[in-house]
């Protein structure tokens, strides 16, 4: 199994560089290893995913949303950086879908939420401002560092 991973890391590799921005095949292709057993190949289909699909395509914004909350750290960081390639700042989706994980009941999603949330925020929007002002009275000290940033 652990020679199959790697044929699969090596084909997500290939597909991030040869793979136009916007090619449906390759969004499938990468999207198809999100759920993928092997929490290193789920990482590598995030990031490649905020490679290959276009800024502003709502299923990827989708899909790498959802990764913010998934078990491994690894995949979470991926998602949060994703999400700045697959998105416009501001970008109405992904900030609606990010503003309810910083809600959520787990400490490490919410980290990851407010990371994200940054990065895709206009500066200067009063609606995200109040939703990172609230997290400074978090339960998670990481949390509250972050939200200062």
């Amino acid at each position: 199994q652990h020679m199959e991973a790697y044929a699969r890391l090596a084909a997500l590799d290939a597909l991030r560089k040869v793979a136009l921005r916007g090619d449906e095949y390759a969004i499938r292709c990468v999207s198809s290893r999100l759920e993928d057993p092997v929490a290193d190949v789920r990482w590598s289909a995030v990031d490649a995913l905020g490679e290959v699909a276009e800024r502003g395509d709502e299923r990827a914004i989708v899909a790498v949303c959802a990764r913010l909350e998934n078990a491994e750290g690894d995949v979470r960081i991926a998602a949060a950086h994703a999400l700045g390639h697959v998105t416009q700042r501001g970008d109405p989706t992904a900030l609606r879908v990010v503003k309810a994980y910083l809600g959520h009941p787990y400490f490490y999603v919410r980290r990851t939420a407010v990371q994200a949330f940054g990065q895709i925020a206009q500066p200067g929007d009063e609606t995200a401002i109040a939703a990172v002002v609230a997290r400074l009275e978090d339960s998670d000290a990481i949390v509250r560092c972050l939200a200062v940033r």
